[in-house]
């Protein structure tokens, strides 16, 4: 007949910021992720689907729009880091 091992309930660590227990986020975080830059590709992505919507030529205008998105991504990225 086996044995059974007691279990051990796993304990959680203290949260140092009260702010991130209650919601889960971490505004330090948040800004050495680069802040809100990364909302331009969504952006763009939306922006190209309502142009395909408008012009009849969905998935073109989607993927112009898309990559306008990383284009202007990758320009305020680098204007972040100080490179000009």
């Amino acid at each position: 007949m086996a044995v059974r091992k007691k279990s051990r309930a796993i304990k959680s660590k203290p949260v140092e910021n009260a702010e991130k227990a209650e919601t889960g986020f971490d505004m330090r975080m948040h800004k050495r992720r680069g802040g809100a830059a990364g909302l331009f590709i969504p952006a763009g992505l939306f922006i190209g689907m309502g142009a395909g919507f408008l012009y009849g030529n969905y998935p073109a205008w989607m993927f112009l729009g898309l990559g306008a998105g990383f284009l202007i991504f990758a320009v305020f990225a680098l204007l972040k880091k100080g490179c000009c």
